[in-house]
């Protein structure tokens, strides 16, 4: 059964979105991947950006880098050669993923309805936090001027049902 939503001022879908799983046993070696992508390494629960291009610790050797799709093979070849000779899992998870960036009321919604504190002071720009909204699993980061909330694709549909809901 699929799920409605409307539209609310300050959604958006991002559609050009690309994504890569990237799992180390030598957590140390996202240094070289940093390094390679010309973004700082991001500390536990943060994110490095720089324009488009972002890398964020989700985990204990666990990272999520998000470029445009069309930048995703360059990416994934440049981070290829920065842990050669590392045990590594890179993985391209874009048609898995999708992206919405939320403003104003959207950013509101997100913030009623998650169960992290999402206020500036406790959840400051470059912030990330993995959490359910509602029942779907959610990353979340803290832009300039909002949100960008990533669910599974298999879920997106639900996740703009739950937080157009009411507008």
């Amino acid at each position: 059964m699929g799920e409605t939503y409307a539209a609310m001022p300050g959604l958006a879908v991002e559609g050009d979105a690309g994504f890569i799983k990237i799992r180390l046993l030598n957590a140390q070696a996202i240094g070289a991947v940093a390094d390679a992508i010309g973004l700082p390494s991001p500390p536990p629960l943060r994110e490095s950006r720089n324009g488009p291009v972002a890398l964020a610790t989700i985990g204990p050797a666990e990272w999520l880098l998000s470029c445009p799709l069309l930048a995703l093979p360059d990416m994934i070849a440049t981070i290829g050669r920065a842990l050669e000779g590392e045990v590594a899992l890179v993985l391209d998870v874009s048609p898995g993923r999708v992206a919405c960036l939320m403003q104003g009321d959207a950013a509101e919604r997100l913030c009623a309805l998650s169960p992290v504190d999402l206020s500036d002071r406790a959840f400051p720009v470059a912030a990330v936090a993995r959490t359910i909204v509602e029942d779907i699993s959610t990353m979340i980061v803290r832009l300039e001027n909002g949100f960008r909330a990533v669910v599974d694709q298999s879920r997106a549909a639900r996740f703009l049902a739950v937080v157009t809901r009411g507008s």
